[in-house]
């Protein structure tokens, strides 16, 4: 289920037609690069989206990180009942989507 719907999101012609250009050197780089290590540093209020069956990047990993967000800053969490890319289609998608619609709005409308 999971493997068609990460097919399901990608276009007929592989990539739709996109070619990697990224440097190779790059490749050097990608294995110290760790998100977590930056949300103490998040001064913004911040919407954490996580999918309970998601093998991923697990809900306990973006519970935790939601709780990591420094200071006096607003986090919220929605969790959805699907898997990581689940999250991309049907109702799903329109919960995720009215979500962070509703939370940009209510956060950073001025």
């Amino acid at each position: 289920e999971e493997l068609h719907l990460y097919f399901r999101k990608h276009p007929p012609q592989r990539g739709g037609g996109w070619q990697n250009m990224a440097p190779a050197r790059l490749a050097l780089r990608v294995g110290f690069y760790s998100p977590i290590d930056f949300v103490p540093n998040v001064t913004a209020p911040a919407l954490f989206v996580a999918a309970d069956q998601d093998t991923l990047c697990p809900a306990s990993v973006v519970r935790a990180a939601s709780k990591l967000v420094g200071g006096s800053t607003e986090a919220e969490m929605l969790t959805l009942n699907c898997g990581h890319f689940g999250t991309y289609y049907d109702a799903n998608f329109d919960q995720a989507s009215e979500k962070m619609s509703s939370f940009f709005f209510a956060n950073f409308d001025e």
